[in-house]
Formats: structure tokens, C-alpha cells, sequence
């Protein structure tokens, strides 16, 4: 696995301004500099220099960033174990311009920060940033190589709302990953009567 930082513009100005609202009303010290995307590359075999440059030009596809910044820094990507609709058809774009070298490719954004985020702060911006449905956050890059790691699927389980009603589905809100409000519970269970 390898990491491609292209320096490239990853939000537009009108969103970074929107979620410093966000966060000044959390930390009113602290603010998103800029953004940038970084990507992660699963190899099957080393690229060669030709390959490395066609790769170069191909993840070049936004503005650049010029200035570098050293404050702190969040690195966002998909939800680990997922394959981000971005990846697919990334991956199907290099392999289609000739780089069979390439596995997968994902994509994530590094948030830039005008100073050090606290860790008691870290929750309250990551909730800013970050929809914890579809997106990870990575502490360093050294924890990238979780982004390709293959997970076999859980096992699926039925609620049977036919014959033991709405108690069932309330029954099951005390499994992992099923938290229903009433509303969602009403959702799913009034189709069925």
C-alpha cells in the first residue's frame, strides 16, 4: 500500500467556511485551513517509473494547493471495510488506462488546522467533519493499510414482525448497529399492517 499526498484542493471555499461556522460555535479557536485529498493505493507489484507517472497525472484532477501547513492535521476516509463508490470507479479508470499494477485505489481528505487539536476537542470536530456512517478517521498514515483489509460478511439475522408484531422489532433494538428511534420503528413495522 502506498499513500499519494497530490496536493490538490479537496472542499471548495464555500464548504471549509461552512464547517468553521460549525466549529467556532463548538472551539472558537480553532479553524479549517484548507483541505486536501490523499490517496491510498493497494499495489498487486511495484509500479514502474512510466506507470508512477501516468498515475501522477491522472490523480491531478483539482486545483492545486500551494501553501504547506504544520499545525495539525485530521485525515478522513471511507468507512473501513467498505469500498467507496469513488474507489470503484477509480479503479476501474487506472486499470482501463493500463496500470494492471493497481489493486484498488481509495481516497481521503487531510482537514489542515491553524493549531493542535486537543484531544477532548477531537469528538466534537470529528463529529463536525466526518459522517460516521460512511467515513473513518485515521490517526496516522501508518493505520492506512487497515483501508484494504478484507473483512468477511456478518452473518444476517430476520426480525419476524408477521407473527410476533412491533415487539419484535423493539426486541432487536438492543443488538449491535440496530438503534432505532419510535419513528423508525413505526417506519418499518406499518407496511406490514
Amino acid at each position: 500500500m502506498i499513500a499519494t499526498n497530490s496536493k490538490i484542493h479537496a472542499l471548495r471555499s464555500f464548504k471549509v467556511n461552512s464547517l468553521n461556522q460549525s466549529i467556532k460555535l463548538k472551539t472558537p479557536n480553532l479553524e479549517i485551513l484548507a483541505t486536501e485529498f490523499i490517496h491510498f493505493i493497494d499495489l498487486y507489484e511495484k509500479l514502474t517509473s512510466n506507470d508512477q507517472s501516468k498515475l501522477d497525472k491522472l490523480l491531478n484532477y483539482a486545483p492545486q494547493l500551494i501553501s504547506t501547513f504544520d499545525n495539525d492535521n485530521i485525515i478522513v476516509t471511507p468507512r473501513l471495510g467498505t469500498i467507496s463508490p469513488w474507489s470503484s470507479k477509480a479503479t476501474d479508470i487506472v486499470n482501463l488506462c493500463g496500470l494492471k499494477g493497481i489493486k484498488r485505489i481509495e481516497r481521503g481528505v487531510i482537514y489542515h488546522f491553524n493549531r493542535k487539536i486537543l484531544q477532548s476537542e477531537l469528538p466534537q470536530i470529528l463529529d463536525i467533519i466526518m459522517d460516521k456512517m460512511t467515513e473513518s478517521h485515521l490517526e496516522n498514515l501508518s493505520n492506512a493499510d487497515s483501508l484494504f483489509n478484507e473483512q468477511e460478511p456478518k452473518k444476517c439475522s430476520n426480525i419476524d414482525i408477521l407473527s410476533s408484531g412491533k415487539s419484535a422489532i423493539e426486541e432487536s433494538k438492543g443488538e449491535p448497529r440496530l438503534a432505532l428511534s419510535v419513528d423508525e420503528i413505526d417506519y418499518l413495522f406499518n407496511p406490514f399492517y
